[in-house]
C-alpha cells in the first residue's frame, strides 16, 4: 500500500560526505554475489561512529546506479515509528510489491505479509529470471522491543531467505540478539572492529580530514591529519575511524 512507503531520503541524505570504504563496499558485493542461487545473509557490525550507516547507504546509491532497487529500511528510535517491527515489514513489504505488483496481496496478514510475499517474488519472478533481490536494513540494535529482554528480530525480520533473496544489515556487535540472526545459517560478517579492517578504518580517517582540513580557519597543515586521525582513534577506544561519525559515516 502507498500508505506503507517511507522516504528514507533525509536519512541517506545525512550520509552523501563519504571517504574511502570502497574495500567494505567490495566485500558486500563478493559476499552477495558469491551466494549464487542461494539466499544469504551478509552483516556490517561495528562500534559508533565506524560508519555502518553510511556503508549501507553508498551501497544503496551504487546499487541504484546499476540499475537495482533494493528495499530498504532505516531502524531510527525517536523518529515517528521507523523503530517499530510492524513499520519495517509495512515498509519493505510496500517496496516489493511496487517492484512486483504482480505478485501482491491486498489479502494478505500483516504477520505473514512479508515472508508469503518474498516466496512469490522467489518463485515466479527472481529464479525464472535469474535475477536477485537485496533487502536492507540498517540499525537492527535500534529495533524496539515489547517487553524487556524479548528479541524483536523475528518480528520483521524473514525466518529463511527464498532462493536469490539477500539480506543486508548492520547493528552494533554488543546487540544481544545477534546470536538469532547468526543462528539462521548462511551469514557472512563484515566486523569493523576485526583487526582485519583496521587500515581501511585509518584510511576512512585519513581521507576524510584531508578533505576537511582546507576548510578550517586557519587551514590544518598536513602534518595535523595524523594527528588529527590519533586524536580521534583515543576518543573512540582507539578505533582511528571513529572521526567518521563528524564525516556522515556513521
Amino acid at each position: 500500500m502507498a500508505r506503507d512507503l517511507i522516504d528514507f531520503g533525509i536519512e541517506r541524505s545525512r550520509h552523501e560526505q563519504f571517504f574511502g570504504r570502497e574495500d567494505v563496499l567490495a566485500a558486500i558485493d563478493r559476499h552477495i554475489d558469491s551466494a549464487g542461487a542461494s539466499g544469504r545473509w551478509v552483516l556490517v557490525t561495528g562500534g559508533p561512529g565506524m560508519g555502518k550507516s553510511a556503508i549501507l547507504s553508498r551501497w544503496l546509491d551504487v546499487e541504484e546506479q546499476r540499475g537495482h532497487r533494493a528495499p530498504h529500511h532505516f531502524l531510527r528510535r525517536d523518529v515517528m515509528d521507523w523503530d517499530r517491527p510492524e513499520a519495517v515489514v509495512r515498509s519493505l513489504s510496500a517496496q516489493i510489491e511496487a517492484l512486483y505488483p504482480a505478485q501482491k496481496d491486498p489479502e494478505a496478514r500483516p504477520e505473514s505479509r512479508l515472508i508469503e510475499l518474498l516466496a512469490k517474488v522467489s518463485k515466479h519472478e527472481l529464479v525464472p529470471r535469474g535475477e536477485r533481490l537485496v533487502l536492507v536494513v540498517d540499525g537492527l540494535d535500534e529495533a524496539r522491543s515489547d517487553g524487556a529482554g524479548q528479541n524483536p528480530l523475528p518480528s520483521f525480520l524473514p525466518y529463511a531467505l527464498p532462493p536469490r533473496v539477500h539480506a543486508l544489515c548492520a547493528s552494533r556487535p554488543q546487540y544481544p540478539h545477534l546470536g538469532w540472526l547468526q543462528s539462521r545459517g548462511k551469514l557472512r560478517r563484515i566486523d569493523l572492529d576485526a583487526p582485519a579492517w583496521a587500515g581501511s578504518n585509518e584510511q576512512a580517517c585519513r581521507a576524510f580530514w584531508s578533505d576537511q582540513a582546507p576548510r578550517f580557519t586557519p587551514r590544518l597543515g598536513p602534518r595535523l591529519v595524523p594527528e588529527a586521525c590519533r586524536g580521534g582513534g583515543r576518543a573512540g577506544g582507539g578505533k582511528p575511524a571513529l572521526c567518521g561519525e563528524a564525516a556522515g559515516m556513521a
